[in-house]
């Protein structure tokens, strides 16, 4: 899960750069990727949304997942985290 929930992440830049993206797409390419349907996506979801602590170690693991493909976010997040200390727990 936490490596879905890291390429969703990765994916989900790609509006930044292109605006027009087609983010069904790049949803669609991301669960194909993992060899999982949506709807097998959704129901994990869904099931561990409802346990708050489980879904905190898969985020930080997602995270740990996309500072392995990037080290240098490790500055970027820090730097974000002083300028929103109100942050979700995941994101400290």
């Amino acid at each position: 899960m936490a490596e879905i929930i890291a390429d969703f992440a990765i994916y989900d830049q790609t509006y930044t750069v292109k605006p027009d993206a087609n983010m069904e797409l790049v949803s669609r390419f991301v669960l194909k990727k993992h060899k999982i349907d949506a709807k097998t996506y959704r129901d994990s979801y869904k099931y561990y949304i409802s346990n708050p602590e489980e879904m905190d170690d898969i985020f930080a693991e997602a995270k740990e997942i996309i500072l392995d493909k990037d080290p240098k976010l490790e500055d970027y997040i820090e730097k974000k985290k002083k300028e929103n200390p109100n942050l979700p727990e995941f994101l400290r």
